[in-house]
């Protein structure tokens, strides 16, 4: 694991650390039997486990042990710290040199595979394995002590990331039975997380087929468990201290892991990004760790009974788990006990999990009891920064009537109050999107007559946005004038009257004050303040500039200055004051919330969103929002909503956008991506129109300067293809009613799969289970980039041979 994730705990002084290790003299006389046989004795010397000297004797690099004496008083610092001695000097710097080799091979791994230069990656990849062989030769028999040190687990923590199968689970079964002290620890937690990790990758890959003798022969003595059996062990060993576990820094984590694993989930994806993912899957795929996609297998039965040893159902479980809820470090554990009792469908039942949290308003709701009254417990959870998580995710995962419920009973009446609480608009927004369509009517009523301008003034937007996406929702379902309410509850939030008033002033007044994320009121405001700061910088400007015109005046008159240096002066100072970025947004008028809030508002149905493209249109300068990184997005949104109106997309296009294309937005970073959206909305007449318009003969000056430009190269290659309209004009129209084919597809692929995503949201709303969607699906992303850069390096390849040859000729 990379070191900057190891910051949990507290970091011992320096000072601390050599009184420990002053104290520790020799290592204690108990020792853990974890019944190994002969055959294990003579497997582990075989894949790097040696035995040691025969005589007992310490080896070299040995821990420095710890006297039972020592221990004799109950637990001290050094039992805390090193439960299992420490780490000689020797040992750590060899580790750390080690290391730091490793890091260095993966580094350089890493380099030449973005640089599409792995063909020695199979070499370095047996060098890091043979490097870390030696390093688990080395620390035989010390392997719960290096866990436990600060710098010897990063070092054991990189050799189990590269172990293979086999060696993993000998190493695994080294650590079983001192799991639960493991946990506890501030380093042993991170190495107990990477062997469960590591052993969940061999129990879905390649390792199921080898397991099975194994587990045929599991009653036999000596024999070494499979990796299903190990997982079961530790969890068995755990699960009785799962209570102390949670309560624990470090072993919340640990049970955090184990719920993970328990439940199918992968590991690795969940604590890696992206780039670090497509990586890693290269490494194993180099390492042979990996071959091709893996379905990771969950265990009912365990998880279920881990569950509920994690927090019993008395009265001192109830207790615990408040305790828990407001807990930094517990609270997320916790909130996947939640996710994982909706899962299996028990949220819904009295005296669960979820009832604890609310304080009984699910049994209420089954019991029909009506007149259950708002608790303190709830309200105080709906505004803590650490509990709101846990009930965030609790809401977005009950039946619809339970969240409908929750609003009526703690936000109704206060929506507006709620929804600018830097905690509780979290929670409140999730629960606005398993709103019934009543429920939903009410909060935007009240929004709308209660003027809901303090949201957009502390740019508290979430809320308004669910309610917005769930209105849409139920219009389709047949709930007729949620959207036009919803329309008309976010223009009074902005301080318009009406949605007509938004156009009642030219140059696109509704759609700047929505990006800027200001009322109508607070965008005048802006304006006239900027005016009055502009006209005292110009009169400031001006007052300087005759000043110094009198001061070169009377140097002039003294003969103190020359005619030459007097010009060129006047010159720099002409200069200076010509740049100026009037093509450019300054950052108040270009948000991210309002470029989210004007996405939300084109997607509305028709004639709802006639408003907003009607305002996109009376904007008389737009080229500097197009150009914009955040408001272009606003327009891409507005380009490709499903819901656009045909009318008002062709006179955007032939008005606005058409003219702007090549001269402005072509060759722009953001304008080309709103040059390619408007190329694809544009119909086979207009496309030919405009190609006879602008390149009716090859070579012109237009051509020659987008070939130059880089964005621009690829607007004439891919989108207009201008060498084939040159060519061949037929031909040019078949390619570009293909294209479009190709688009409306792709577009009707992107309607149908945001139809089944609301259509799985408002199933799961109505049953309160979420599907497992997280079952670890790795596919085989690292091996079909690998095959692409192949084949690209091999065409390239070939490329330069033939051009050797006809070079040569």
């Amino acid at each position: 694991m990379p070191q900057k994730f190891r910051q949990r705990g507290k970091k011992k002084s320096k000072k601390a650390k050599e009184e420990q290790q002053t104290a520790a003299v020799e290592e204690p006389a108990w020792t853990i039997d974890r019944g190994h046989g002969e055959e294990q004795a003579v497997e582990e010397e075989r894949e790097g486990f040696d035995g040691g000297d025969e005589d007992g004797a310490a080896a070299p690099g040995e821990h420095i042990p710890i006297q039972e004496s020592d221990l004799a008083g109950g637990r001290n610092n050094v039992d805390d710290v090193a439960p299992f001695g420490f780490v000689s000097p020797e040992l750590k710097g060899y580790l750390k040199d080690a290391l730091a080799s490793l890091h260095q091979m993966q580094t350089k791994r890493s380099e030449d595979w973005e640089a599409e230069e792995d063909d020695d990656g199979q070499e370095q990849s047996e060098q890091a394995s043979l490097l870390r062989l030696a390093m688990l030769r080395e620390m035989n028999g010390q392997e719960l002590a290096c866990a436990t040190d600060g710098e010897a687990s990063i070092a054991l923590e990189a050799i189990i990331d590269g172990l293979d199968g086999r060696r993993l689970r000998i190493l695994a079964d080294r650590m079983s039975g001192s799991c639960y002290p493991l946990a506890g620890h501030r380093f042993g937690s991170h190495v107990l997380q990477a062997i469960l990790r590591h052993l969940q990758r061999d129990l879905s890959g390649k390792g199921k087929e080898r397991h099975i003798d194994d587990d045929a022969a599991e009653t036999s003595a000596g024999v070494l468990r499979s990796s299903q059996q190990l997982i079961f062990d530790l969890v068995d060993e755990l699960t009785p201290h799962t209570q102390e576990l949670l309560q624990s820094t470090f072993g919340t984590h640990v049970v955090r892991s184990m719920l993970q694993l328990l439940a199918g989930q992968d590991l690795h994806a969940m604590q890696r990004s992206k780039k670090s993912k497509a990586f890693r899957v290269k490494v194993q795929q180099q390492d042979g760790a990996v071959e091709g996609a893996a379905s990771l297998t969950p265990f009912p039965d365990k998880l279920k009974e881990v569950r509920h040893a994690c927090l019993p159902k008395d009265i001192t479980g109830r207790n615990e788990a408040r305790a828990l809820l407001v807990s930094p470090s517990a609270s997320p554990t916790f909130a996947l006990l939640l996710s994982l009792e909706a899962q299996a469908g028990e949220a819904t039942q009295p005296d669960s999990l979820a009832d604890v949290v609310l304080e009984g308003l699910i049994a209420a709701d089954v019991e029909g009891n009506d007149a259950h009254e708002s608790q303190y417990g709830v309200e105080t959870l709906l505004r803590h920064p650490s509990g709101s998580h846990a009930l965030e995710g609790l809401l977005s995962q009950l039946p619809q009537r339970i969240a409908s419920r929750f609003w009526s009973t703690y936000v109704r009446g206060k929506v507006t109050r709620l929804a600018c609480h830097p905690v509780a608009n979290f929670v409140c927004a999730a629960a606005a999107k398993r709103l019934d369509a009543g429920s939903v009517r009410e909060a935007l009523e009240e929004i709308k007559e209660k003027q809901g301008g303090k949201m957009i003034k502390e740019s508290k937007t979430a809320v308004l946005l669910a309610l917005m996406a769930r209105a849409a929702w139920w219009e389709t379902q047949g709930e007729g004038g949620l959207e036009a309410l919803a329309l008309a509850a976010t223009m009074s939030a902005f301080g318009f009257d009406a949605p007509e008033d938004a156009n009642s002033e030219s140059d696109g007044l509704m759609v700047r004050a929505i990006l800027a994320l200001k009322t109508k009121d607070g965008w005048h405001k802006m304006m006239r303040r900027r005016k009055e700061k502009e006209a005292a910088q110009a009169k400031e400007a001006e007052e300087k500039a005759k000043q110094a015109v009198d001061t070169v005046e009377e140097l002039d008159a003294g003969g103190m200055i020359t005619r030459g240096s007097q010009k060129r002066k006047r010159g720099n100072e002409e200069g200076a004051t010509n740049g100026d970025d009037a093509a450019s947004l300054r950052p108040e008028e270009a948000t991210v919330q309002g470029s989210v809030m004007l996405q939300a508002l084109v997607r509305l149905s028709e004639p709802h969103n006639h408003t907003l493209y009607e305002s996109l249109l009376s904007l008389r300068t737009p080229v500097p929002y197009l150009t914009n990184p955040i408001t272009s997005h606003a327009y891409l949104g507005a380009l490709s909503s499903p819901t656009r109106p045909y009318t008002y997309i062709r006179r955007w296009l032939l008005s606005q956008l058409s003219p702007l294309l090549l001269s402005t937005l072509a060759d722009d970073k953001y304008g080309s991506r709103v040059a390619d959206a408007a190329w694809l909305r544009m119909d086979l007449f207009t496309r030919e129109k405009f190609m006879k318009t602008h390149f009716a003969s090859p070579g012109g000056s237009e051509e020659r300067r987008l070939q130059g430009a880089f964005y621009g190269r690829h607007f004439l290659t891919k989108r207009l293809r201008v060498a084939e309209w040159h060519r061949d004009h037929f031909k040019w129209k078949d390619g570009q009613a293909e294209m479009r084919a190709r688009e409306e597809e792709a577009e009707k692929e992107r309607t149908r799969t945001l139809a089944s995503e609301a259509a799985d949201d408002v199933t799961q709303s109505e049953d309160g289970e979420t599907k497992d969607g997280e079952n670890g699906e790795r596919g085989d992303t690292g091996a079909t980039t690998k095959k692409r850069r192949k084949e690209r390096k091999e065409k390239t390849k070939n490329e330069t041979e033939l051009d050797a040859i006809f070079a040569g000729v």
